[in-house]
């Protein structure tokens, strides 16, 4: 007979190398993707946003200055005009004429210059000599004397600004003339107008020296004009704007660099979930073939859906039933060229041993009838007697063992088949507890009924030698629409090891056990189309299970016959 071999390596080969994943690969590459095109993306950003934002601030700050110097020529074309205004002033003329004839007759003077600041709303008014000597003066309490303004210096007829104590003044000096004669010279002040004073949150206006560098500070400045301070030093006045594009833009990157950290962390995730989804039967496909390379044929893969995936896992499903089944096919074979071996050899055993053997026990029962009450000898010779029957009986199951099973087919009903089984196993074993559970309905089968008697007769003795004082239940009827026989104890089971070499011929647990009964019975319920399965729960399961094929339309009954 031919046999069939799969010769499969014990594990595949290994590099020694560890290799990431493939969900790990994909995800690191996808990631690095992000990071690269997010990187882009960043510092284009902020190329454009700094640009942008720095061109905003300049054209601002650029319109903020040129507004302001409108204001400042604006006020100061005011107060000169205001200044020439006061001057002009009959009064004060009159006063200052009568002052200068009478040379130290102030009082008029300075009566006309308290009415002049009141008037006008100036909070500084001087009247000065035509030799710089003090004539009348007016400084409103709301605000110092403006040092270095109150002596003849070269702005006369002119507007000047002067930064005093924090604050930009605007300055005018006028002179006081009778008939084209310069009898005085007028100076009024006033601080400069709110755009021009206060600190705004855009802009400051700072005085500098006019040579002082410009500064660099992340702070953008335009020159506005020129001013004097209290001792007459000239100063540059800058608009100072605060570079808030650099605040903004540090914002918004950062508001953009948590975003885009965010975002990757999130596509990150999302993409590990989903290509762990779809690639994770890959990793359950590779257990698989590595089991499969052990030799364990019935690992299947499950793929959902219809890609790739599912059609390889499909076919590797294929592949395991396949070689599963070529694995069964060699077993079977193999199990028949050890059947048709024994066979061989229990024929010639049976022939060269089985006559000496008959010899032997022939010659025991004959000394044993000349024994004449020599009970020692009496005894031996019925020990050899014994053995000589087990020796016969081993061959005669050698050779039943090793002959192809010839079936006689016909039907036969389960309860009484079953129950006229178990009478004999009464009769065998007195004292053993035995339980019948037939089903409700009556089963009728073709099979062959001594075979089956000799099987089931196997399968009960196991039991009873097994249960000791416990039940032992024998139940029969339909499973799954298979007709099945069912012998049942509540002894200790079945070891590992027994569980190991089930049906392996001439294995045997028991002290004088022969190691034949439970593969004979499995021939026999594979011959009939059926198979022997072994189970441990709370003692030995026993079950054989036969085809459907054999099953006859069963009959109803009306009752249970009790055990």
């Amino acid at each position: 007979m031919t046999s069939v071999s799969l010769h499969l390596p014990a594990r595949f080969p290994d590099s020694g190398v560890p290799r990431p994943s493939v969900l790990f690969r994909i995800t690191a590459t996808l990631v690095a993707m992000l990071l690269c095109l997010g990187a882009a993306l960043y510092f284009a950003a902020d190329r454009l946003l700094t640009r942008e934002f720095e061109v905003a601030q300049a054209e601002r700050t650029q319109r903020l200055a040129d507004e302001l110097r409108r204001v400042l020529v604006e006020d100061l074309r005011q107060i000169r005009g205001h200044g020439m205004l006061a001057a002009t002033d009959s009064d004060l003329r009159n006063s200052t004429q009568y002052h200068v004839r009478l040379r130290g007759e102030a009082k008029a003077a300075q009566q006309d210059v308290e009415r002049i600041a009141d008037t006008l709303g100036f909070p500084f008014v001087a009247l000065f000599s035509t030799d710089g000597r003090m004539i009348a003066e007016h400084v409103s309490t709301a605000f110092s004397r403006l040092p270095g303004v109150n002596g003849p210096d070269s702005h006369h007829g002119s507007a000047f600004a002067v930064w005093h104590d924090g604050r930009l003044w605007l300055v005018s000096d006028s002179t006081v003339q009778s008939e084209d004669v310069d009898l005085a010279r007028l100076r009024v002040a006033r601080p400069a107008a709110a755009p021009l004073s206060a600190r705004s949150a855009e802009a400051t206006i700072r005085a500098v020296a006019v040579d002082a560098q410009a500064r660099t500070d992340g702070t953008t400045v335009h020159t506005l004009a020129t001013a004097i301070d209290a001792t007459g030093r000239s100063l540059r006045l800058d608009l100072v704007s605060a570079d808030r594009s650099t605040t903004i833009v540090q914002r918004a990157k950062s508001t953009l660099l948590w975003v885009f950290v965010a975002g990757c962390a999130l596509a990150a995730a999302v993409m590990v979930i989903f290509l762990r989804r779809e690639i994770l039967p890959l990793a359950d496909l590779t257990r698989a073939v590595a089991a499969v390379g052990r030799g364990d044929f019935l690992r299947r893969v499950s793929a959902a859906g219809g890609g790739e995936i599912a059609e390889l896992a499909n076919a590797f499903n294929r592949m395991a039933e396949d070689l599963e089944r070529l694995k069964g096919v060699e077993r079977e074979m193999r199990e028949q060229e050890k059947i048709a071996a024994i066979g061989r050899l229990a024929t010639r055993l049976a022939h060269d041993i089985n006559n000496p053997l008959t010899v032997i026990k022939n010659a025991a029962l004959l000394m044993q009838r000349r024994s004449h009450g020599d009970e020692q000898m009496c005894a031996d010779l019925t020990l050899i007697i014994h053995h000589c029957g087990r020796c016969a009986t081993i061959l005669e199951n050698l050779l039943l063992f090793g002959r192809p099973l010839r079936l006689r087919v016909q039907e036969i009903d389960l309860d009484d088949f079953c129950k006229g089984v178990v009478a004999r196993a009464r009769l065998r074993h007195p004292g053993g507890d035995w339980v019948v559970a037939p089903p409700i309905q009556p089963l009728i089968i073709r099979g062959d009924g001594q075979q089956l008697e000799q099987m089931l007769e196997s399968l009960l003795n196991n039991a009873y030698e097994a249960a000791g004082s416990s039940p032992i239940e024998l139940r029969w009827g339909l499973r799954d629409g298979r007709p099945f026989l069912q012998v049942r104890d509540h002894g200790s089971g079945f070891s590992a090891e027994a569980m190991g070499h089930l049906f392996e011929l001439f294995f045997t647990t028991k002290k004088h056990g022969t190691g034949i009964g439970l593969a004979n019975a499995s021939a026999i319920a594979r011959a009939h189309g059926g198979n022997l399965i072994v189970e441990n729960d709370e003692g030995a399961i026993v079950r054989v299970e036969l085809p459907s094929s054999v099953l006859v339309v069963p009959t109803r009954r009306t009752g249970i016959t009790p055990g």
